[in-house]
């Protein structure tokens, strides 16, 4: 070998280990940015499941309103009355 070659094979090993450092370096930051978004993709599922729940929960309660109105124009004092409040007359 020459003195040429034998001054660049550690500066080659070396800069081969640099490159080695970073690429093990990007692949755990990938490895966090992975975990970062399956947790953001669960808690996305989880108010979407919130939402859908919510939204049941909405309906079931509006349901219920409706029916206790038709109850009350029915049988607010044995005839049928407007479910609407009477104007305030001044």
């Amino acid at each position: 070998m020459t003195q040429a070659t034998k001054t660049t094979a550690p500066e080659t090993k070396s800069a081969n280990t640099e490159v080695i450092a970073q690429v093990d370096q990007i692949k755990d930051q990938l490895k966090n940015v992975i975990r970062d978004l399956t947790t953001v993709g669960d808690l996305l599922k989880t108010a979407e499941k919130e939402k859908k729940a919510s939204f049941k929960e909405v309906e079931s309660v509006r349901a219920t309103l409706r029916s206790l109105q038709r109850w009350r124009s029915e049988n607010w004092f044995g005839r049928r009355v407007s479910a609407r409040r009477p104007s305030p007359t001044h």
